[in-house]
């Protein structure tokens, strides 16, 4: 399932403006010092005076017109929390620290603003000031074997044979015992792999297309807290399997579509879903976007537009269920088109 947008020259221009500038000195201090987190909504660095206040004092210098001023302080916020998430989990996952590489530096961006994985790890590896047992692990990951071999020979006291049968490496043979014993245990080995799909070539080779389904579907039930792996999983899985995704995950898929970029095209999945959402799951997905966007004062995008015309397509007896919910104290939601039955 094609689960992406074709960006305007302005929103590319935005975003590689916002990238140059979250690499300003003091901007990738302040990112690499927040608190970490594995919840993209508890990075609570982005939503600070401080931070609002740094921003708009580097923005300020490109003398920029006030209104694309503000397009490029609202484009900043998302991206630095990608930017915040990617290096905390690659830190992990690599048993690596910022003293050992500065990651933030080396990140390549896709033109809809999120970080091209597979294009950064092929730089790291082949950068020659990274330890040579960083580029390794970074090769082994990212099946990266064509450059693992070259290192390989560089490494010869090395124990290591990720270039050798990718099969028997550490990291394959975590996902097989994943699936073979506690799922829930091996969370970041998913994690990681759902953010990075070309890492998941040789696993999922090794699999026909039933027992592929099947795995990413356990990605799936044990995800919920983690929209990225929802949303690969909903563009990898196959198409005779997306009425169960669909009926067991509707409101799940949505939120995933709120998260920055995607919102761009989550009118377009919700409108794939009108049949399996549940009046509950509406009220769900209503809320999130609200609490998680509008309330929290994201303006990246129009959020209050979204969440109206995502109201006005949905069924009557939703609208209805909505607004007889005692427990519904939303301020917007007290006012037109969301207070009154429209006139038909």
């Amino acid at each position: 399932m094609a689960l992406a947008f074709t960006p305007s020259l302005l929103y590319m221009a935005l975003v590689k403006t916002a990238t140059e500038i979250c690499r300003i000195p003091e901007i990738k201090a302040f990112i690499a010092c927040a608190p970490e987190t594995a919840q993209v909504s508890a990075m609570t660095f982005a939503y600070s005076q401080e931070w609002a206040s740094l921003i708009k004092s580097k923005v300020s210098l490109l003398k920029l017109p006030a209104q694309l001023q503000q397009q490029l302080i609202h484009f900043i916020r998302p991206i630095s929390i990608k930017i915040k998430e990617w290096v905390t989990c690659h830190c992990r996952f690599l048993l690596c620290d910022s003293s050992e590489v500065d990651l933030q530096s080396c990140l390549h961006w896709k033109s809809d603003g999120t970080i091209d994985a597979l294009k950064t790890a092929t730089s790291l590896v082949r950068d020659e000031s990274v330890s040579v047992s960083l580029r390794y692990r970074i090769a082994g990951v990212y099946y990266l074997m064509d450059d693992a071999r070259k290192l390989q020979k560089g490494c010869e006291d090395s124990k290591e044979s990720i270039s050798r049968e990718y099969r028997t490496s550490s990291l394959y043979q975590g996902l097989k015992n994943m699936l073979e014993t506690n799922f829930v245990s091996f969370i970041d080995f998913y994690i990681f792999y759902c953010d990075n799909p070309n890492a998941l070539k040789e696993f999922f080779n090794e699999r026909n297309l039933n027992k592929r389904d099947n795995v990413l579907k356990l990605f799936m039930k044990y995800s919920h807290a983690n929209l990225k792996v929802i949303r690969f999983c909903l563009s990898e899985i196959s198409v005779k399997e997306h009425e169960s995704v669909f009926e067991s995950y509707s409101y799940l898929v949505l939120f995933s579509f709120v998260e920055w970029p995607f919102q761009n095209i989550f009118l377009d999945m919700a409108d794939r879903l009108w049949s399996y959402i549940t009046k509950e799951g509406f009220l769900n997905v209503m809320n999130y976007i609200y609490d998680e966007r509008i309330e929290k004062g994201w303006k990246d995008y129009d959020y209050e537009e979204l969440l109206k015309v995502f109201w006005l397509k949905s069924p009557e007896d939703f609208k209805n269920y909505v607004r007889n919910f005692d427990a519904y104290p939303r301020p917007i939601f007290s006012k037109p088109p969301f207070s009154v039955i429209e006139s038909t």
